[in-house]
């Protein structure tokens, strides 16, 4: 076909362009065929249009360009239809598409379709027309949230409505699957149990999990690591159709080809893979778990610290670019929040973060070489006030958080501290003689109130001194739990906080119910001197050893003389840069109170999230990064490799040539650099030839002297990196993967 599509100034233009497509898609050419169906998959929004008595749709983003043939043609951003002179024409002409009989007739069969039959579009699709208010109604139980005028909420993929479909075929499966439990479901993953009641827990369970284009049937383990390790180092031979493969820093196997949505017969497919998986290597895993629980009662002694912090204290670890704070992110408002749903954009999830921050739920910190206990949980520290150095307690981090975490675990109404002062105000004020006595903490030793204003609170010492006075507002500080002092006035301050807190806990209903939950979040938590941080506290830190638990312990702090212990509604995740420093050299007594958690690069992840930019000129840019990752992993070790996150905002790169470019050179070559202190022999050992430039000893002519060793150095090249202004990528990349040879 040599007739080009036009840019839309009409009604009739946008048909003449649609009649296009339907030609191609009812063409007997192969090559028509498939240019029509991957337009279709191009747009979020479709025109309806009504031709020859037919309902026809297509993509919006596609019918409107200008002087394209099949033959040449590629998606590219377009921002004028979606502002600008070319959007602002389009919604005009689509404003002017009216209802009629035909194109209900055809909602209902689409529809019926596509949401009833499970036969599911792989993108959201959002249509653009006009219907008529007495028909929406009718047409609310295909299209959930129409509204009139003819925008039509996009409609996403209903995944608990399949695995309900998949659970009910699975009780009439004459096999061993009927007696398979599918256990609740989330927000993108399901976890199903095996008739033996065997695998189905947190170390071992089937799953199938929503991968955006295609649907997961794996055997996913998430234990501990040494789990994960018995069951990756166990398993020498996968039978061929399974694959090892990372998912969140934890191991899975995973049954492919994956299931694709828009197949009609999906629902079979996920039964069969499920069937397949546990006739494969069910028995293994099974027996695996069964010498693993043998193995832990003949070695666990009472009083094993073997899997006690599994949801409180937790640390990822793996090499750069591995989404190790990404998956922070999400850990941290997961616990905090459980409903709130992780698969909205990213945008949406951040302000979810950062307002967790803001209420003070979540606190940030990165462990690096000067950090000390007094940064941490509690110091003395010089403060300035009207030109007098001072020098008082204050909370470090740790302190200020877990302080938030246990007041709201102590439970109940508690009184705000206005709350409490408004009654011992109230005392001064019914007062027979207008004083109120408050023992201090030495016996014998008191004061009285004698006045209270908006500011201050008037007070006589014992001896009968009156000029004194105490702030408020620093009282109100002090009883927050935001400010320490250590000398002076302190006397003073203290019993009236002891006093308001006596109050506050009389006048509260009492309840041990935990209302909300608090994250600490340690960046680069190997980075720190860990035993000289935490000092004491890392005991405390362990679960059985928390507030209200059996075996709970608390200390008295060094400098402020405070009693302090750790809530149990308080969570630590870190993280760990293993090319920083390796696992094995972090302090034994923290890696006994943490749950270890492995995030490896995942070049399969790029496959799915870049899509068709994945691949690149015949390259497949996830196959680049594990081939770099398997000379990495012989020439250093695995914990220097790649992670796949450098690769991920390519997805959104409108250059992209010059945006992949910039990864290497910006990104993967300094971290090359590092890890090879700038031996460029072994950089080019990674990367090729196509990214190192070689120069001839020869080209240099040393000073003459006697006993020279010159010769020694004027053999062989020398190397080094080639500048990104000469660095053909192409060709670097079939240098790379060795293409040709």
């Amino acid at each position: 076909m040599k007739e080009k599509l036009e840019f839309v100034e009409s009604v009739e233009d946008v048909e003449k362009n649609l009649r296009y497509l339907i030609q191609c898609r009812n063409s007997s050419s192969p090559k028509d065929v498939a240019f029509y169906e991957s337009r279709m998959k191009m747009g979020f929004n479709f025109v309806v249009m009504i031709i020859d008595g037919l309902v026809e749709f297509g993509p919006s983003r596609f019918l409107g360009y200008k002087d394209i043939d099949r033959s040449d043609y590629e998606p590219k951003p377009h921002s004028d239809l979606h502002g600008g002179p070319t959007g602002q024409k389009l919604g005009k002409l689509f404003g002017r598409m009216q209802e009629n009989a035909i194109l209900e007739n055809f909602f209902y069969a689409f529809f019926k379709k596509n949401i009833e039959g499970g036969h599911v579009p792989i993108r959201k699709y959002s249509f653009q027309f006009f219907l008529n208010e007495d028909k929406l109604k009718d047409l609310e139980s295909f299209i959930p949230g129409i509204i009139a005028g003819g925008l039509q909420k996009p409609i996403d993929f209903d995944y608990e409505k399949v695995i309900l479909r998949f659970k009910e075929t699975l009780k009439i499966e004459n096999n061993i699957l009927r007696d398979f439990e599918v256990q609740e479901i989330n927000n993108g993953w399901v976890w199903i149990s095996d008739s033996y009641k065997v695998i189905g827990d947190k170390r071992a369970h089937y799953e199938i999990r929503d991968m955006n284009k295609s649907l997961w049937v794996v055997l996913h383990f998430e234990g501990i690591q040494a789990e994960n390790d018995l069951f990756h180092q166990s398993i020498k031979t996968l039978p061929k159709g399974l694959v090892w493969t990372g998912w969140r820093g934890s191991k899975s196997i995973c049954v492919k080809p994956e299931v694709v949505k828009n197949n009609d017969d999906f629902i079979q497919q996920l039964i069969d893979q499920l069937l397949f998986l546990e006739e494969s290597i069910g028995d293994e895993v099974r027996g695996l778990i069964k010498k693993r629980d043998v193995v832990m009662e003949s070695t666990n002694e009472p009083g094993d610290d073997l899997n006690t912090n599994t949801e409180l204290n937790q640390i990822l670890y793996g090499p750069p670019g591995t989404g190790k704070t990404y998956i922070t992110v999400n850990k941290a408002i997961e616990i905090i929040e459980p409903s709130f749903d992780l698969s909205h954009p990213r945008d949406v999830v951040m302000d979810k973060y950062r307002s967790l921050v803001k209420s003070g739920n979540i606190m940030f910190s990165t462990f690096h070489q000067s950090l000390s206990y007094e940064d941490f949980i509690e110091g003395i520290k010089p403060e300035t006030k009207n030109e007098q150095v001072t020098y008082d307690v204050q909370d470090g981090i740790f302190k200020v958080i877990a302080k938030r975490a246990s007041e709201n675990w102590n439970g109940g109404s508690a009184m705000t501290f206005t709350q409490a002062f408004n009654i011992l105000k109230n005392k001064w004020e019914s007062s027979e003689n207008d004083e109120v006595r408050i023992d201090m903490v030495s016996k014998g030793s008191f004061f009285n109130i004698i006045g209270i204003n908006a500011t201050t609170i008037a007070f006589r010492k014992k001896s009968g001194s009156v000029k004194h006075t105490l702030s408020i507002s620093t009282l109100n500080e002090i009883y927050e739990g935001n400010r320490t002092m250590s000398s002076g006035l302190v006397v003073y301050y203290n019993p009236l906080v002891r006093d308001l807190k006596e109050i506050a806990a009389k006048n509260s209903v009492e309840t041990n119910e935990v209302k909300e939950q608090f994250v600490l979040i340690i960046d680069e938590i190997n980075r720190g001197n860990v035993s000289s941080i935490f000092g004491e506290l890392i005991t405390l830190i362990e679960d059985d050893k928390r507030k209200g638990m059996p075996n709970e312990l608390e200390v008295t702090l060094p400098y402020s003389k405070e009693k302090f212990s750790v809530p149990p509604n308080l969570h630590i995740i870190g993280t760990m840069n293993t090319a920083d420093r390796s696992v094995e050299a972090l302090d034994t007594a923290l890696r006994r109170r943490f749950t270890f958690e492995e995030m490896m690069p995942l070049p399969e992840l790029l496959e799915d999230k870049l899509g068709n930019k994945n691949d690149w000129n015949e390259i497949q840019i996830s196959e680049v990064l594990k081939t770099i990752n398997e000379r990495i992993t012989v020439l250093v070790d695995r914990d220097h490799q790649i992670g796949h996150s450098y690769f991920l905002g390519l997805k959104k790169s409108s250059d992209f040539d010059k945006d992949l470019k910039a990864v290497f050179t910006d990104k993967i070559i300094p971290l090359l650099q590092e890890y090879f202190f700038n031996d460029f022999v072994k950089i080019g050992m990674v990367l090729g030839k196509g990214f190192v430039v070689p120069f001839p000893n020869s080209k240099v002519k040393f000073a003459y002297i006697e006993d020279s060793v010159d010769t020694d150095y004027q053999d062989g090249n020398r190397y080094e990196i080639m500048s990104s202004n000469k660095i053909d990528l192409k060709m670097a990349l079939d240098l790379l993967m060795r293409k040709g040879e």
